[in-house]
């Protein structure tokens, strides 16, 4: 259940939406992000932000909390939001045009102006905006960034180019492209294989339109430096090694990969194969450089500024994924619409989400993990990369749900939520990942719940969910927030998991209680134990059919038959077989009698207990001594339970306003000036450069305490000599005392 304040979000975002109908979407959306406990979300060109904990907490100063941001370039309908790691930028995208605005501070929730006014910068203007340019595909910002400023920017005409807002936002610093064209950097220009991916035709076109795009999240592999690009098509691509122009890379990353490289190259069973000897070579002589970039570190620093090393070569466009087994016929109509990767911790491949127009979601795995690659004469005889399809997966049957998109959870890594026309679908995939950690052999299926309806199934469509986010805070909470296309934002509170013991233990618990029964246990403790047993059925066609097989010889079967002692045995024997088994067939219907008297005294104990279940919840006495019994008692429970909740609420609020968890702007600009006084007079730290000037001003403090040492001898003899000359009966004048004043001041 949503709480108070929730529903108070909900109505004031409603309150600003519009009243028409909305249509299915054309394009892919994600109109709403959240950063910590700011809200964020964009209706056309505008774009509106408020705070969750000042509304959670009721302690606005402000009558209207919703804030409206001022941007005087942001002249487009808004398709897309994608906020920066660091939380201070946000890039807006329409059909053509890229805008990074940079978000207010927290503080902006106690002003009183309902406008906020923002600062904005147009990306690529050139490459996007002008008539006849390529319609965006995806915005995202890439998390290795050293300025937390690299955005990504992905065209239909599978062009990715990279953007850093802090350097220059009109040309790109660099571009990739998917398509297999020799004049771009990152294909080879002699085709690969002609190993078709999903089974179209050579005049398929959709395999040059580019729709999406996810960066890898795997710290044990390549897979942190892939760019996974997926075709409308549903083709699948990889590029590998990518990195921002200008990276922040930590370290141990860097290191423990060149490990494993040089490892593989140690092998002996890769020198018969000289595709991947060469690979590997390719892959040493990057890693070497990226080392080469680390020699200006202190000993604290985890990660280090780099550029991606441009001597191997260009990187290689791997793909398209040979899926196996290849979908049917009727799935190759439908176009993709987003991809998801990820790496669970119980298996060492990735696991790719792929979800399609008409509502169908593939879950592949990954045969074979990807590997920095470069063009090369050697990669031309090289085999693509495989998929498995694990699963496939139907959204809704028979419905078109639009442009679907994916989202991870943030806690959980084996949760991702789709959204659509028709709602939100939470797709699970802890079922057979569990048991692929036990057993080699999978046999479950992931699970796929619908979380939030935007309407009756025959109308779905009417009130699409535009955008998709889920806040995962201290203060707040844990929940969903949906967004439709009429700006109604839905809510939903999700549960965490909680740990239980193996089912086996829990099974074999409750089997001894049973069995004990009330001889070790209390009445009101124990747990209801059922009479029947848990034994087999019983099979009368097979345990109790007469066999006659058995017959007299073959050759006298002809003749008259006789009375011979063959035949009086042959006929005690069929006797004797019917006489056991016609004991056993009514020692069986004693069995069924005995187990139906035992169910029909279970049926009316279950019976007995059920009334007198009804009994204790409707009486109000209970034999409690109170009036209200046990409803009662429970209502009030959860009533205290609502009012510590609260409680709760309000001393998490006051402890958050007393502590500042960060420096302010003046505390850390003095830091900073304490760093550096300390870096010029001591030297330990800055790297070289602080070195150097430390080095210089201790030097130059010894040259001055030298100088100082040979003065002050002088001096003192000087001032001795002056007082042996001074008498009491000489005095000295006004003029020589200022001679000698001027004189000591000079020394």
């Amino acid at each position: 259940m949503a709480e108070a304040w929730l529903g108070n979000l909900t109505e004031a975002v409603a309150d600003l939406g519009s009243n028409g109908v909305p249509g299915l979407p054309s394009i892919k959306t994600k109109k709403l992000v959240v950063r910590n406990s700011d809200l964020i979300w964009a209706e056309k060109n505008v774009i509106r932000m408020v705070s969750m904990a000042q509304l959670k907490g009721g302690c606005s100063n402000s009558s209207n909390p919703i804030k409206t941001l001022q941007i005087p370039n942001l002249n487009f309908d808004i398709h897309s939001l994608a906020l920066n790691h660091t939380k201070k930028l946000l890039a807006v995208s329409g059909t053509h045009q890229v805008l990074v605005i940079v978000l207010p501070r927290p503080g902006y929730a106690n002003l009183v102006s309902p406008t906020l006014d923002s600062r904005s910068i147009l990306i690529g203007q050139y490459y996007h905006a002008l008539p006849g340019s390529s319609q965006l595909a995806k915005v995202d910002w890439h998390p290795w960034s050293s300025s937390a400023a690299s955005l990504l920017v992905l065209t239909r005409d599978s062009l990715l180019r990279e953007y850093d807002v802090s350097l220059d936002s009109d040309e790109p610093q660099q571009s990739l492209s998917f398509t297999q064209h020799s004049a771009m950097p990152g294909s080879l220009s002699t085709p690969l294989s002609n190993h078709r991916s999903r089974g179209f035709s050579a005049d398929d076109d959709r395999d040059d339109e580019c729709v999406s795009f996810h960066l890898g999240c795997s710290s044990s592999d390549w897979g942190a430096l892939t760019l996974y690009a997926l075709m409308r098509n549903g083709d699948v691509y990889a590029l590998c090694p990518f990195l921002p122009t200008h990276a922040l890379v930590p370290i141990n990353y860097i290191q423990n990969l060149r490990g494993v490289t040089e490892a593989k190259l140690l092998d002996p069973a890769h020198e018969d194969n000289g595709i991947v000897e060469a690979r590997l070579n390719q892959q040493m002589r990057w890693l070497n450089a990226m080392a080469k970039q680390m020699h200006s570190l202190d000993g604290s620093a985890t990660s280090f500024k780099c550029s991606s090393p441009r001597a191997t070569g260009s990187i290689l466009r791997q793909g398209p994924y040979l899926v196996q087994p290849p979908p049917s016929d009727d799935d190759e109509e439908a176009d993709a619409s987003d991809i998801l990767a990820i790496r669970p911790s119980q298996l060492p491949m990735d696991v790719f989400v792929v979800v399609y127009t008409n509502g169908r979601v593939d879950v592949c795995l990954a045969t074979d993990n990807v590997e920095g690659r470069w063009s090369s004469r050697a990669e031309l005889a090289a085999q693509p990369p495989v998929m498995s399809t694990y699963e496939t997966i139907q959204l809704v049957n028979g419905a078109d749900v639009g442009y679907p998109s994916l989202e991870r959870d943030p806690v959980y890594e084996d949760t991702v939520y789709i959204s659509h026309s028709s709602g939100v679908h939470a797709l699970v995939l802890k079922p057979w990942l569990d048991e692929l950690a036990q057993t080699e052999c999978i046999t479950r299926d992931s699970k796929l719940i619908q979380v939030v309806q935007t309407g009756e199934r025959d109308n779905a469509q009417s009130n699409p969910v535009v955008a998709l986010d889920i806040v995962n805070d201290a203060f707040l909470g844990y929940f969903l927030l949906a967004l439709t296309a009429n700006l109604q934002l839905l809510p939903l509170a999700l549960s965490l998991r909680v740990e239980e013991t193996s089912g086996e233990g829990v099974e074999e618990k409750e089997h001894k209680k049973g069995a004990e029964g009330a001889d070790h246990t209390s009445e009101h403790l124990k747990h209801y134990s059922s009479l029947l047993d848990a034994a087999h059925p019983i099979d009368l066609d097979a345990a109790h059919s007469i066999d006659l097989t058995r017959g007299l010889d073959g050759g006298h079967t002809r003749d008259a038959i006789a009375i011979t002692p063959q035949t009086l045995r042959y006929l005690g024997g069929v006797v004797s077989n019917v006489r056991r088994h016609t004991h056993a067939l009514t020692a069986s219907a004693n069995s069924v009698q005995d187990r139906l008297s035992l169910q029909i005294r279970e049926s009316a104990r279950q019976i007995d207990r059920l009334a007198h279940v009804a009994q204790v919840a409707t009486n109000p006495s209970n034999q409690a001594g109170v009036g209200s019994g046990k409803g009662g008692r429970v209502h009030a429970v959860s009533l205290d339970q609502l009012a510590l909740l609260a409680r709760m609420d309000r001393l998490l609020q006051r402890l958050m306003d007393r502590h500042q968890p960060t420096l302010s702007v003046h505390e850390t600009k003095w830091f900073e000036e304490l760093a550096r006084i300390r870096d010029e007079v001591g030297g330990s730290g800055g790297g070289k450069n602080g070195d150097a000037k430390g080095r210089a001003l201790q030097a130059r403090m010894s040259r001055l305490n030298h100088q100082l040492n040979i003065l002050r001898p002088q001096v003192e003899a000087y001032q001795l000599g002056q007082a042996a000359k001074l008498t009491p009966s000489s005095a000295i004048g006004a003029s020589q005392i200022a001679k000698v004043e001027g004189v000591l001041h000079e020394e």
